[in-house]
């Protein structure tokens, strides 16, 4: 029987949102592929980054962690963060125009931040609030109501800015990562016997034409839950 370590994703996956206290390595199940969306209270600002480190720290400091704000893909468009020294602002972009062009206005640029998914499925909508002072100017989110409300209450519309990746795509490379890691010989035959039952109904899940994307995000805890069951097993 192998010991595992629970993963940085696997409890983003599941919900817990900034979790501390627990040993940790996100590349041990594969599922790291998690944006969290930090709020700061003073500023305003909402901040996105796919380092849980960095997300852990911000709690730190006073931050709210508001848990994943979408999945991004392993391989996509880029897209670029930027600081603003003088407003203590970040913006993201996946426009390497507009990415040179804040430059020049003395924004900072931060490189690559995440990525955007090719497929055009789930878009993340931008808008700005032409009344912030300093930072929190920028809204990102793939909440359709959320970024309405804003349009409602005076921001402006800047549209989609880039792409997230599906609940179906998420759940799909979560099974196919689970298949290939978690072997019967590894495992008591009971625990692995109730592994392998949650995950066939999670395949069953995907396989339903009909099935929502509520649906699908509980299949993926169900199977972070049956997942994490296992991975709590050691030597």
């Amino acid at each position: 029987m192998k010991k595992i370590v629970l993963s940085v994703g696997l409890l983003a996956g599941l919900g817990l949102g900034l979790c501390s206290g627990i040993e940790a390595k996100a590349e041990n199940l594969g599922l790291e592929n998690l944006l969290f969306r930090s709020y700061n209270p003073n500023s305003g600002e909402h901040f996105f980054t796919t380092d849980y480190a960095e997300a852990s720290w911000l709690a730190s400091q006073g931050w709210v962690g508001e848990q994943t704000a979408w999945s991004v893909p392993e391989k996509g468009d880029i897209v670029y963060r930027l600081y603003n020294p003088n407003a203590g602002d970040h913006i993201y972009t996946k426009s390497i125009v507009e990415y040179d062009w804040l430059a020049e206005q003395g924004w900072t640029q931060e490189g690559e931040s995440f990525l955007s998914d090719t497929r055009d499925e789930v878009p993340v909508y931008r808008s700005y609030n032409k009344n912030a002072l300093k930072a929190g100017a920028h809204m990102f989110t793939t909440s359709k109501s959320e970024h309405d409300g804003l349009i409602n209450i005076g921001w402006n519309n800047e549209d989609i800015s880039f792409y997230a990746e599906s609940s179906y795509s998420k759940l799909e490379k979560e099974v196919a990562y689970c298949e290939s890691t978690f072997k019967e010989e590894d495992y008591p035959t009971a625990d692995f016997a109730e592994f392998e039952a949650t995950l066939t109904t999670v395949k069953a899940t995907l396989e339903n034409p009909n099935s929502t994307k509520n649906d699908l995000l509980q299949a993926s805890i169900d199977l972070h839950n049956a997942a994490s069951k296992l991975l709590s097993i050691v030597e």
